[in-house]
């Protein structure tokens, strides 16, 4: 099978690792006195930088059965897993650095893995969530103690805040819970990655001697925090195997959920066989020893027949330590991940943490490496009772090959895993299993349209299941909805439903903001029109974005000022209207129309210069409404089909338009008019270049009409409506129907 090769992490080599070796330390692996190594010059790294990559994975519960209806989000995209439990983002814009995916679902913790991004490739993940537990309530007013698989969480008297930052003091219900750093599941609960940033910004590795997580809620589920000037004290058990290599001192690292990375803040102090640490917030805390690393990769064949091993846990045990470290290949067989400088290690292939027992079907001793590695592709040579070979055919509902599509597939084991087709709308793979005969869940995707197949069951009771032609067809991913498009805390955002999805990173300075201009869809294609705008030491520049299903497109390069005002979608084409310009010179705006992300400038007549507001098409043809500016005075006017028409001004100094529609022929245009700059008339409509002024509520001064919709001859506009007088202004939504 032809098949893009992805980057998976090895989820970091965080079950304690390094943990110092007293014989047989190499030169470079030296120890300080404290018993923490010492750490060569750091990786810095920046998350800011982004790359094209797709994201997919598969979530489980505590039963290793799959979590469906969940909501996944990556960076600035939202989606949710399928009945499988698997999710995918095609083609996206993430961190190169640290990419990661977020996964809510009610009753547990966030789940949330962290990743290097390879760009162009699919990046594979795996996560089961944590299920949230009462641990016990306490009053927030006397403080009290907490305990969980031996973690204790101690809370001071007078301790927490409601998340608006108001004193709270009744009960406080804690939900707990203590990761054991040595057992077999860590690489698919654990937080990120085990990638850390310390105190000087440098990225390590990092060896794990426990976990701690907790939320806090009042008695009606509301979240609460820990109080300015006060601390809670975690004490977390060290495993037995861990405790003859504990350092007194280790530090301190929180679980950064915003940035999706843990970071380095003190230190923990080890008394008998626990650590005790003070933290001023919540969500994980971790006890941590850093560690020099190197990225290694590989891809796992079936022997058999070449296939790849998708979703195949491999492990990777330090021979110095005996510590280890887990991670899933991706449907290409695909793995990478971080593992310690300097150490020899050995590779194991086995049959996953869903079986009671794990068999190990390949072994190989590997390392050290002192520097990055590829192992290339490794055949595996494994019993036919434990692997199934999937081949399958996807069309879409035209009955042609689809060749952007993918099979979502899940045993009943809860292995699973979503295999993209390739060029012949082919898919083929090897899932390793228990044994036996087991139950498998399936259905296929056409990510050209969002046609996808009814979910289908099936029995292996051999080690080769044909699937056949399945048609990706019958059921369509499901736009219906309500789509509002805005800003929050000045990044570009949309919701369906009420559910917000953002669309722009949270700026990095005072001088950035992005917004949503408007949003459609069309033929189940969700579109958002998105302007975002920076100051520069030049002056602004802007730049026009367009967000379809997930995927960000810059229309403009952001070297100059650009602004979009509207957008339409006709026949699969998007067009946008707005300005450009040089940043610090005025006289330089055009207004222009991006088709499909070519502009065409609009002409100007005789005025100075023009703007574009609107743009509606229909049948073709393109009717874009503005207003051209000579001097201090402005005229409305609209083009159509590149040819400009001045509308009706009765005298005014200053006319401008705001929302364009068309209606069997008949051209309808809103905006306002005014004779002075603090004279403005009731806000007027055109209908084919006719004036109509709208009607004012009384007492209110004037009105601004910005939008216009016509329905079997009604007109509907909607806009605000303004009451002002000396030292008062009032303004209030409103619409008119004609």
């Amino acid at each position: 099978m032809v098949q893009k090769i992805t980057h998976i992490k090895f989820a970091a080599f965080f079950i304690t690792l390094i943990i110092l070796i007293q014989t047989g330390c190499k030169k470079n692996d030296a120890v300080s006195d404290n018993g923490i190594p010492v750490l060569e010059t750091p990786v810095i790294t920046n998350d800011a930088i982004k790359v094209a990559a797709t994201i997919s994975g598969s979530v489980i519960d505590e039963n290793n059965q799959p979590v469906a209806n969940a909501v996944v989000t990556s960076d600035t995209y939202t989606g949710s897993t399928d009945a499988m439990g698997n999710f995918t983002f095609r083609n996206i814009n993430v961190s190169a650095a640290n990419g990661h995916v977020t996964v809510i679902k009610a009753g547990y913790f966030k789940g949330i893995r962290s990743f290097v991004t390879e760009a162009g490739k699919n990046n594979f993940v795996k996560i089961q969530l944590i299920k949230q537990t009462l641990t016990g309530t306490i009053t927030a007013a006397t403080g009290g103690t907490v305990t969980d698989n031996g973690a204790v969480i101690s809370f001071p008297a007078n301790a927490f805040i409601t998340a608006g930052g108001a004193a709270y003091t009744g009960s406080v219900k804690v939900f707990a819970h203590w990761i054991d750093p040595t057992a077999a599941n860590l690489p698919l609960v654990v937080p990120g990655d085990l990638r850390a940033i310390t105190s000087s910004n440098g990225e390590f590795l990092l060896k794990s001697y426990g976990m701690v997580g907790a939320e806090l809620q009042d008695a009606s589920g509301n979240i609460l925090k820990i109080a300015p000037g006060k601390t809670a004290t975690i004490t977390f058990p060290i495993p037995t195997s861990l405790q003859g290599t504990a350092p007194a001192s280790i530090p301190l690292w929180h679980f950064d959920e915003a940035t999706a990375r843990w970071k380095e803040e003190g230190n923990a102090s080890k008394s008998g066989n626990t650590y005790t640490a003070f933290v001023n917030k919540f969500s994980f805390w971790n006890v941590d020893v850093p560690a020099n690393f190197i990225t290694l990769d590989m891809r796992l064949l079936n022997s058999a027949n070449n296939l790849p091993l998708a979703n195949t846990l491999v492990k990777i045990t330090s021979l110095a330590t005996n510590t280890y470290a887990y991670d899933h290949t991706n449907d290409s067989g695909y793995v990478s991940g971080y593992v310690p400088k300097n150490e020899a290690l050995k590779l194991e292939v086995i049959t996953g943490t869903n079986c009671n027992g794990n068999t190990v079907v390949h072994t190989q001793n590997i390392g050290p490496y002192t520097a990055n590695a590829s192992l290339g592709n490794i055949s595996v040579t494994i019993p036919a009772n434990l692997v199934i070979n999937f081949t399958a055919t996807i069309k879409g509902c035209n009955n042609l090959p689809v060749t952007n599509g993918y099979i979502s597939l899940s045993l009943a084991n809860g292995t699973s895993t979503i295999a993209y087709t390739n060029a012949a709308g082919l898919v083929n793979f090897s899932l390793i299993h228990c044994g036996g005969t087991i139950a498998y869940t399936y259905n296929a995707v056409d990510l050209s349209n969002g046609n996808y197949s009814s979910t289908a069951t099936g029995t292996a009771t051999g080690n080769s299941v044909n699937l056949g032609s399945i048609s990706a067809c019958g059921n369509t991913i499901n736009t219906n909805g309500v789509y509002i498009a805005g800003i929050i805390d000045d990044r570009a955002v949309f919701w369906k439903d009420g559910v917000p999805t953002f669309l722009t990173a949270t700026p990095t300075t005072a001088n950035n903001y992005a917004y949503a201009v408007k949003t459609l869809v069309y033929n189940n294609d969700v579109y958002v029109l998105v302007s975002e705008q920076d100051s520069t030491l030049n002056g602004w520049v802007g730049t026009i974005k367009l967000w379809k299903n997930g995927v960000i497109t810059n229309i403009t390069n952001g070297t100059t000022l650009a602004d979009a005002y509207s957008f339409d979608v006709y026949n699969g084409d998007v067009y946008i209207c707005g300005i450009e310009r040089n940043s610090n010179n005025p006289g330089s705006t055009v207004a222009k129309v991006w088709k499909n992300g070519v502009a065409t400038i609009l002409p100007k007549d005789t005025f100075d210069y023009v703007e574009a507001t609107n743009i509606k098409v229909v049948n073709g043809d393109v009717y874009v409404c503005g207003q051209g500016f000579t001097g201090f005075n402005s005229r409305a006017l609209y083009w159509k089909n590149g040819i400009i028409n001045i509308l009706a001004n009765a005298g005014s100094t200053y006319s401008y338009t705001s929302g364009i529609f068309v209606n069997n022929g008949d051209i309808y245009i809103t905006g306002t008019e005014s004779t002075n700059g603090n004279n403005i008339n009731p806000g007027v409509y055109w209908k084919n270049s006719v004036k109509t002024l709208v009607t004012l509520p009384a007492s209110y001064t004037y009105a601004d009409p910005y939008s216009v919709f016509v329905d079997n001859n009604d007109v509907y506009i909607t806009g605000t409506v303004v009451m002002q007088s000396p030292g008062s202004y009032l303004s209030n939504a409103t619409y008119w129907k004609k």
